[in-house]
């Protein structure tokens, strides 16, 4: 059985509570919308290279997975009104949760989302819905069950990632949906959209809401465990251009070696060493 990492579209979930709190996933989508964003990756090259799905724990304070961070150089946030928004930088990350919390500058802010934690919370059979950006498809909504609460994961053969509670949902989410909130029908954030089975049909994992806050309370408003370089930042420009000079010197060496070999050839046999440049 093969686990494939994704990101994940918006889910509600219905729990045990009066109707009159129950929302609708039309009333959920447009409560969530403005504080989910597409988050473009890009290399110190400047070239994209993926892309995956955030959502706002704090004014300034987006979640998304480990993975989608990892090996980025730059990320940009694109909000619901498509204005671009450039982070920061990695304020605190858990690879054994798969979790990252990046920072959003304080030209912008955003209207968080509430985390619900405990993971006794949240219960089987609760409507969900999903918003994220499935191949790179901002705002895109899914909606589906919690299928299964597992605290223990997926058993002790698993891998280490699948060990941890986790949450089983229905709703569909592919690649680039990763670090999409998962929501019940209250509006609350039970869980972050994560993986899923391949070798099933709507076998999707989410990350338990609980660890999210946790990894918030690393959070001292200011400091970042990692810098991004921005778009036209002076470092990233002289680092491509070391890279484009160093790429072209390399390129001058072997023509230059070529050269010397060809005309090595031609030389005449009393060459003190016949078949090398001298």
């Amino acid at each position: 059985m093969r686990l494939l990492p994704l990101a994940l579209p918006l889910v509600l979930v219905e729990s045990a509570v009066p109707q009159a709190s129950v929302k609708s996933s039309l009333e959920l989508a447009r409560a969530a919308r403005e504080s989910v964003v597409l988050l473009k990756i890009f290399d110190s090259a400047g070239r994209e290279i993926g892309s995956g799905t955030g959502f706002a724990v704090g004014e300034h304070l987006l979640a998304t997975n480990h993975h989608v961070a990892e090996e980025a150089a730059r990320i940009q946030a694109l909000r619901s009104d498509e204005k671009a928004v450039e982070l920061l930088g990695v304020v605190a990350e858990s690879e054994e949760h798969d979790l990252a919390l990046l920072r959003v500058p304080k030209s912008a802010t955003f209207r968080p989302l509430k985390l619900l934690v405990p993971l006794s919370k949240v219960e089987p059979g609760e409507r969900i819905v999903v918003l994220g950006s499935p191949l790179g498809l901002a705002g895109s909504i899914s909606e589906g069950i919690v299928a299964a609460v597992r605290p223990k994961g997926l058993g002790e053969d698993s891998d280490e990632f699948e060990r941890q509670p986790l949450l089983q949902i229905t709703a569909p989410i592919s690649p680039g949906s990763s670090g999409s909130p998962i929501l019940n029908d209250r509006g609350e954030v039970i869980g972050v959209a994560a993986a899923f089975l391949s070798d099933g049909q709507n076998l999707n994992l989410a990350i338990p809401s609980q660890f999210v806050a946790t990894l918030r309370q690393r959070d001292d408003g200011h400091t970042l465990l990692r810098r991004f370089s921005t778009a036209g930042d002076p470092r990233s420009l002289l680092r491509n251009a070391g890279i484009s000079l160093a790429l072209f010197a390399a390129i001058a060496l072997a023509f230059r070696a070529l050269h010397r070999r060809e005309t090595a050839g031609r030389r005449p046999a009393k060459t003190r060493f016949p078949g090398r440049p001298l």
